[in-house]
């Protein structure tokens, strides 16, 4: 067994500090919302709704099955919600423990079951552990949370390994157990795993020599059918998620030859990548008009058989690390080499986590065995300081890179610009998020010269026209999306969502239940048909659509807010405060159940109760505006008007463009009799939004009050024309009227 003494432990402690040092500035990154935290995280509701690990054990999400990754990801959403920096210090501590891992790995393989180690092994096991945890390679894993199936994966994957070294010693069946439990953990955090049956194999033949002669193989086979089994089983659940959800690319798409050569150039890459590890980016396009005489595929193929047959002639000598560490890499890459092709990139330095071990021990093999023979060790500890300098300043440079979506995607389209899709389409992602509109329109514009079928990008374009107010063109990108595919809910939605903003109800109504058609569990779509049925006053069906979604999830909190919503509009207020309660105790951090409860206690005169909600929810966002605005009309009503217009000011700089701030100032200077200053903020509302019947009843009254009778009488008309029943628009008209004409009434 190792001896855990304090040398040992010194050595773990200084790894997993440098690791977390050199990594560090992961925790500045925030999430990749523009390729895949979006569905892993921040919109996943497997993750978010804490739910049981069995409903995570049987889920296929995101074309994957891996459920200790979904559980580990639910597991940081009840501790940090979602602020990525905590995602990513659970991602950077695992990265550090595998840095660990490694090292201990290469002392129990090295030291062939002796209870002390010499210098040697420990500066073999320091230098591997060190070229495998500051790698710029393991950049993509640990700033990406997206991957945090990596880390786990490789977690898991090494205490498999050294749970075997102590079984092949002495032979258990707890010891056994535990082999199968790790396993089985490893292999549920990513399915990459799957290929440890056979590395346990290779290690049998070289360092535990337990297979020397082929007579042995038999029964080493036999021990390992439970893990060929977990193996088995794990490969044919992804095979199932992926090709369910259409992440596996087809033969006619890319054909086999085609994937060879990849393969053979990925190989290659990787390697060079990993003793030269500068030009790394977050996607790598597949090459076009591959050939098996292009450079793409012949260094793959010299460097495949080369280092083979020196590995073979080294075996012949006596020396078998070579080969073994060889097999390792290929037999670890096998999975993701793009033989099986999922995704359109190329290769990715994702990939390498795992397999780079073999070459990271195989170097320290190399630096164990100089120290041993006292060949140059100033040397060799110069060449260290060297290595750990160039390797930490290449991974803090990288890890910049995955800070946002611009930072991640500008460096692949200026590698290859105008040629590759998802980059140009991940960057407008980015924009559109941002508010970026036209700089997200012309990058998609690019996207769609590359792919000109390819409907998310149609579907982000319609977005994009659809806010812009560009309706017409909204829906001829819409209507080409769903001629490519009728079947995509998410473009029936957009067009629904157009037509309910062109005032065609009945469209908006058909194309959602298009949409709920083709997938009934599509939360947002019930929502939004809900929302649309409480418009137009079909209460009754809005109230079944909110509670078809709570049947799906029970402590959804858009159907129990919108739900609240709709008690609060058709007075009854205790159901609706039951809703906004509960949304509050099953979502603490959701802060549109506490405004929305404190709109309900002002509106019934709960004065106090509603203070309290709105100041907790400032307490929560020092910037929360709805919040804010209604404080401050709380204020008003509570005669508290230097505090009303402190905060109403606080608001407009913020966001000067809100119709409601401008529109609450304009009351509270009308409460002033400030008459100027209310004709401002009345205009200014008007001007953001035109729309609104009661804004230009109170700016008549604003302009009366200052004897500007033209004015006053032409926003009364207005607001009439807005709303022909208004309530006070009328009346308010007629007095001017008759003041007009001097018979007052």
């Amino acid at each position: 067994m190792i001896s855990l003494n304090s040398r040992f432990l010194l050595s773990l402690a200084g790894l997993f500090l440098l690791t977390v040092i050199v990594f560090q500035g992961v925790l500045d990154n925030g999430f990749v919302l523009n390729w895949d935290d979006f569905e892993y995280v921040t919109d996943n509701r497997l993750v978010q709704k804490g739910t049981n690990f069995f409903e995570i054990l049987t889920a296929f999400h995101s074309a994957n099955w891996h459920p200790l990754t979904w559980f580990s990801h639910s597991l940081d959403y009840q501790l940090y919600g979602l602020n990525p920096r905590g995602h990513h210090l659970t991602s950077l501590v695992l990265h550090g423990l595998n840095t660990c891992w490694v090292f201990a790995l290469f002392i129990l393989l090295a030291g062939n079951g002796r209870e002390s180690f010499d210098y040697d092994v420990y500066a073999g096991g320091i230098f591997s552990a060190l070229l495998f945890g500051l790698h710029p390679l393991r950049v993509e894993s640990v700033a990406w949370v997206s991957e945090r199936k990596d880390l786990l994966c490789a977690f898991f994957f090494f205490s498999t390994l050294a749970a075997y070294c102590f079984y092949a010693r002495e032979k258990k069946g707890w010891k056994y157990g535990i082999l199968i439990f790790l396993f089985a953990l490893a292999i549920m955090s990513k399915p990459m795993a799957v290929t440890l049956p056979v590395v346990l194999l290779l290690i049998d033949v070289f360092p535990l020599q337990r297979l020397r002669l082929l007579k042995e193989l038999p029964p080493l086979l036999i021990e390992k059918i439970p893990l060929f089994a977990l193996s088995l089983t794990g490969g044919v659940l992804t095979l199932v998620a992926q090709k369910s959800t259409g992440a596996i690319t087809s033969l006619e798409a890319t054909s086999f030859s085609d994937r060879i050569i990849n393969s053979f150039h990925a190989l290659w890459s990787y390697l060079e990548k990993t003793i030269w590890p500068v030009d790394l980016l977050p996607f790598y396009p597949f090459w076009e008009n591959p050939s098996l005489l292009s450079t793409k595929f012949l260094p793959g193929l010299i460097l495949i058989s080369g280092v083979a047959l020196f590995g073979f002639f080294q075996w012949r000598k006596g020396n078998p690390a070579w080969l073994i560490a060889w097999m390792f890499y290929l037999v670890t890459l096998a999975p993701v080499i793009g033989i099986i092709k999922v995704g359109a990139q190329a290769m990715a330095d994702r990939y390498t986590y795992i397999p780079t071990l073999g070459p990271a021990f195989l170097a320290g093999a190399g630096l164990m065995i100089g120290w041993r023979k006292n060949i140059l060790r100033s040397g060799i500890i110069l060449m260290t300081t060297i290595m750990v300098f160039a390797l930490s300043f290449l991974s803090m440079k990288q890890i910049k890179i995955w800070h946002d979506g611009q930072s991640l995607w500008l460096p692949v389209v200026e590698k290859f610009p105008g040629k590759v899709h998802h980059a140009h389409a991940n960057l407008a992602t980015f924009h559109f998020q941002e508010g970026q509109l036209e700089k997200a329109e012309s990058q998609l514009k690019i996207a769609l010269k590359i792919q000109p079928d390819e409907v998310d990008s149609l579907f982000y374009l319609g977005m994009i026209y659809t806010d812009q107010g560009r309706l017409a063109e909204a829906r001829d990108v819409l209507q080409k999306a769903l001629r490519i595919n009728a079947e995509d809910e998410r473009v029936l939605y957009r067009l629904g969502v157009l037509h309910e903003k062109s005032g065609q109800a009945d469209l908006a109504q058909n194309e959602y239940q298009k949409a709920l058609g083709l997938n009934p569990e599509l939360e947002t779509v019930r929502l939004r048909l809900g929302q649309l049925y409480s418009k137009t006053g079909q209460i009754q069906k809005a109230e079944e659509q909110f509670n078809k979604v709570l049947e799906l999830d029970a402590e959804s909190e858009g159907a129990r807010n919108n739900l609240g919503a709709l008690y609060y509009q058709t007075g009854r207020f205790q159901d609706a405060e039951t809703e906004y309660l509960r949304v509050i105790k099953a979502w603490p951090q959701k802060m549109r159940a506490y405004n929305n409860l404190g709109v309900l206690y002002y509106e019934t005169k709960k004065f106090t109760e509603a203070e309290k909600i709105f100041q907790k929810v400032l307490g929560m966002d020092p910037n929360h505006i709805d919040a804010k605005n209604n404080l401050g009309m709380l204020y008003l009503q509570m005669n508290k008007k230097k505090e009303a217009i402190k905060l109403l000011v606080s608001s407009n700089t913020m966001d000067p463009n809100r119709v409601d701030t401008h529109y609450y100032l304009g009351m509270v200077y009308m409460s002033e009799k400030n008459w100027r200053s209310a004709q401002r903020e009345l205009e200014t509302a008007l001007s953001l939004g035109p729309d609104n019947a009661d804004i230009y009843d109170k700016l008549g009254i604003a302009y009366a009050q200052e004897k500007m009778w033209e004015k006053a009488g032409e926003a009364f008309e207005s607001a009439l024309r807005l709303n022909p029943s208004h309530p006070s628009a009328r009346i308010n008209l007629e007095r001017l009227e008759n003041k007009k004409t001097g018979n007052r009434q």
